[in-house]
Parts: C-alpha cells; structure tokens; sequence
C-alpha cells in the first residue's frame, strides 16, 4: 500500500475535519494560516452550526449529558448532540481548539456546581443522578466520570480539576498490570453459544 498516495487522496478530497487533522496531528505540517482556514471550514459545517445552536446563556451545551431521550413520554432531545456528552464528542473528534469559545465556556459551566445543578434539573431522574454524582466515582459508575471525562475529550484533562478522575483512571490501568492474560479476568463457560466468556 503507498501511504503517501492514500495521504494526497485525501489532502485532495476529504472534508476540512479530516484534511486538518490530518495535517496537524499527523503530517505537523500545518501553517498558521492555514489552520484558520480550515477552522473556518469545520465552524461551517452543519453540525458544529447545530452544536452552536444548541449553547445556552451560562454556556453549557444542551441538556444533561449522557442522558435520556425519552422520559414518560416526552422527548427531551430533538436530535443527539443536544445532549452535552455528544456534543463534547462531536468537538473532540473534530479536533475543535480547547481555547474556542464554545469549549471553554462549557468546561466552566461543568465546573460551576450551582450552574450544573440546574443544568441536571430539567427532568426528575436527572435531579437524583446529580444529587448522587460522585457515588460509585471509583468504580467508574457516577455522573462526575463523565463530567471528567467530557472535559479531558475536550482538551483540559491534565488540569488540576479533573485530577480525581485522572488518578482512579491511572490506578485502574495499573491495575491491570498484573494480569497475564484475559483468562485472569473471564470465566469459561461451558454452554452451546456463539460466545462463552
């Protein structure tokens, strides 16, 4: 396979996502100017421009994170990236500057408790998960890891704010330091199926 070939088809043809971090994250080949443009470009596109639409006055984006689509009936998501988890993805995987407006502005509202509170109070299940957010922390199961792990996609995971999160996160890797092989952590089963671990 020729890479270069593979990296001027797509210097040629991909769209302004892939073309820029294609060229600053890989070929590190990007000028100034350039990098603008392209920004430009991906700040164009209809779903950074729905992600835009969907930042509130206090700067958080949507409503909840990681949060329901259907509550008793009413549908409180329109689309998926009015929930603050994917639209976090979104900016992440199109590789949006941490010092953009929208980013910054929504890691400060994930950071100001009383604003987040009221973020998580649009329906009756998301009061109590706010409520109980740092519950189950260390076991990955709580609402905090994922308002950790929403502001390290966003670029601000090596700040001293997200370092409970980084800290569980490196004691369970080197957790798994002493493991041989998956055999230490799966069980066989001896049944007829597709699957029996």
């Amino acid at each position: 396979m020729n890479l270069s070939k593979s990296i001027d088809f797509l210097l040629e043809n991909a769209g302004a996502v892939i073309q820029y971090r294609l060229r600053k994250e890989i070929l590190r080949d990007i000028t100034p100017t350039e990098e603008e443009n392209l920004l430009e470009q991906i700040y164009q596109t209809p779903n950074f421009k729905l992600v835009q639409s969907y930042v509130k006055p206090d700067g958080y984006i949507g409503s909840g994170a990681h949060s329901w689509g259907n509550w008793r009936g009413v549908n409180y998501q329109p689309t998926m990236l009015v929930d603050g988890e994917a639209s976090a993805r979104l900016l992440s995987n199109y590789a949006v500057p941490k010092t953009h407006p929208i980013i910054a502005n929504f890691v400060n509202t994930m950071r100001d408790e009383e604003t987040l509170r009221q973020e998580f109070s649009y329906i009756p299940p998301e009061v109590v998960r706010f409520n109980t957010r740092y519950v189950g922390l260390k076991s990955g199961g709580s609402l905090m890891v994922l308002i950790y792990a929403v502001q390290a996609l966003l670029g601000y995971g090596d700040d001293d704010y997200v370092k409970p999160f980084r800290e569980i996160s490196l004691d369970a890797f080197y957790s798994f330091l002493a493991l041989n092989s998956l055999d230490d952590i799966t069980k066989q089963q001896h049944i007829k199926a597709k699957y029996n671990l």
